[in-house]
């Protein structure tokens, strides 16, 4: 089987361990593994000719994530090695799409492999149909051994018995769990909450704190405490986190696999939004900093405290210009802050977002909205009917491609809803399982239920979708006062954000102390300065009348 030819090119011992902890510690598999470096010479090669690809701390299940693997299988294409050696299949591979692609690679090239002890030669139909039956069993062994894992762990934690990491101001005594004894970490995480009660902004929190020169308590490694400055994640995940209320929280997420257009495959973790819909929620499990309804609460006030400033221009809100204005100290995208009389004002926190500083600037809404829609105005004068069917046409393709898309998702609920039907009505006619039944029952109502709210939502946007030719529109613009609606606000926020967002591309702020410097760039690539002085507006006198 062996031939001249094989033991001139290389042998490749394949070593992979599933994960980082089982690279460091689990030292008999490895050196089990490094023992076919032995089956290698033993087989005639000699050690120069003998290279060694390994994947420490790597899974099987996705390719993505082995580079030796990957580089092993190239240098196996080109024909540059006769052997590779690998202590049972799962090593090499635990999908069968894998599985599959390494022994064609193998037959095709005239490559060798030894398991188990066994040398094969994947052209020969006897030894690739024993290959595969070897993988076959390494794979259900594997996937037996999983469930049984998932589902032993399942049981421990509905008991409150799984041990899981804890949160900074917890530590395990033997079984049980209890405060962080190491001075200063128990009070510290307790004026955290008092500190977030009476501010209730995780920003203006940070704020204080690195005012103050405040320092936190965290674990850098197990048993390893610093004192650190806060970040904005540090006190976000403090103020999440259900354990503070003594609640135990186990499945809240789960791992999703992908398929990208080029076959190749990636994991990502996929985390519930809400503890409450977790496999496993216990109350009074840990002890407790907080109260469950204080820690709802703090919840409920984050929710209400978030601000999306990636987005564009928003739809709603009476700040014209949010998604568009800039800082021109740092570059960073401008969010609206609201005052107590529901005055928004522009304001640059990406530095303190970031812990390294304070705000860059902030800056009244009227200040630089005026002057602003002064230009906007003046640079409408000759264009309106063009400027009209550009929001028209963009409100259109809008519509046209939401319509689309729920055209997509409505053929696909119904696909979905025909499989399930049919799965259903086999399962029955062959008499399976009841508990094959019940679960296909099951699949069919949730496809029910999907197909019927795509149904609705589509049905709803071809409603809405009543198309206006172009005559029509440019000759109710033309009737149209556009100085009357920016002047007096006559339409909807919304309306006037389109028109800005048609004209304005981005709009740059810089305030010093007494001026505000603006740099409007136009969407045709032209810019406009202005400088404005800062001039405090007495309430109310708002150019856009009651929505100021």
């Amino acid at each position: 089987m062996i031939t001249p030819l094989h033991r001139s090119q290389e042998a490749a011992p394949y070593l992979r361990q599933s994960s980082k902890k089982q690279a460091k510690h689990n030292t008999g598999s490895r050196e089990l593994q490094r023992a076919l470096v032995q089956n290698a010479l033993d087989l005639g090669w000699s050690l120069d000719r003998i290279t060694m690809y390994e994947d420490g701390g790597r899974s099987a299940a996705f390719r993505s994530e082995r580079e030796k693997f990957d580089q092993l299988i190239d240098e196996i294409r080109t024909g540059h090695i006769g052997l590779v050696l690998i202590t049972d299949p799962s090593r090499g591979a635990r999908n069968l799409e894998d599985w599959g692609k390494l022994i064609e690679m193998l037959r095709l090239t005239g490559t060798l492999i030894h398991s188990h002890g066994t040398l094969y030669d994947p052209r020969l139909l006897e030894d690739e149909a024993e290959l595969n039956w070897a993988y076959q069993e390494c794979h259900e062994a594997y996937r037996e051994r999983h469930q049984r894992t998932q589902e032993s762990a399942l049981a421990l934690a509905r008991e409150g018995k799984l041990r899981l990491p804890l949160p900074i101001g917890y530590l395990y005594d033997h079984k049980d769990v209890v405060f962080d004894p190491r001075p200063g970490v128990k009070a510290a995480i307790e004026q955290i909450f008092k500190d977030f009660d009476r501010v209730g902004v995780m920003l203006a929190l940070l704020r204080e704190y690195s005012q103050k020169g405040i320092l936190v308590p965290k674990n850098k490694s197990p048993g390893h405490l610093v004192w650190e400055a806060p970040t904005l994640h540090y006190f976000s995940r403090l103020i999440h986190h259900p354990a503070y209320a003594g609640i135990y929280v186990y499945g809240q997420s789960k791992q999703v696999a992908t398929i990208n257009k080029a076959g190749e495959r990636s994991v990502r973790t996929q985390r519930l939004s809400r503890p409450e819909a977790a496999q496993v929620f216990r109350h009074t499990t840990y002890p407790a900093y907080i109260s469950y309804d204080r820690h709802l609460k703090n919840r409920q006030t984050l929710d209400g405290n978030r601000i999306r400033i990636d987005s564009h221009v928003p739809r709603n809100g009476v700040a014209l210009l949010h998604g568009l204005t800039v800082c021109g100290y740092c570059g960073a995208k401008m969010s609206v802050n609201y005052s107590r009389r529901r005055q928004p004002a522009y304001t640059c926190q990406a530095l303190c977002r970031a812990g390294q500083g304070p705000t860059c600037q902030w800056v009244q809404h009227h200040i630089i909205e005026d002057p602003v829609l002064q230009l906007v105005l003046d640079a409408l004068a000759p264009a309106q009917i063009d400027l009209t069917l550009r929001v028209h046409e963009q409100e259109q393709h809008a519509a046209t491609a939401a319509l689309k898309s729920a055209g997509q998702q409505l053929e696909a609920a119904a696909a979905d809803l025909k499989r399930a039907r049919d799965l259903s009505v086999a399962a029955i006619e062959r008499n399976a399982h009841p508990d094959v039944v019940q679960y296909l029952n099951q699949r069919l109502e949730i496809a029910k239920t999907h197909h019927l709210q795509a149904n609705r939502r589509h049905a709803t946007l071809h409603q809405d979708s009543a198309v206006h030719n172009v005559e029509e529109v440019a000759k109710r613009i033309q009737q149209l006062d556009l100085d009357k609606i920016f002047k007096e606000m006559q339409t909807t926020p919304r309306v006037a954000k389109q028109v800005l967002d048609c004209l304005i591309k981005q709009l740059e702020v810089k305030r010093d102390d007494a001026v505000v410097h603006l740099v409007v760039t136009w969407h045709t690539g032209q810019t406009t300065s202005v400088t404005i002085p800062v001039v405090r507006r007495p309430h109310g006198t708002s150019v856009r009348g009651s929505q100021s």
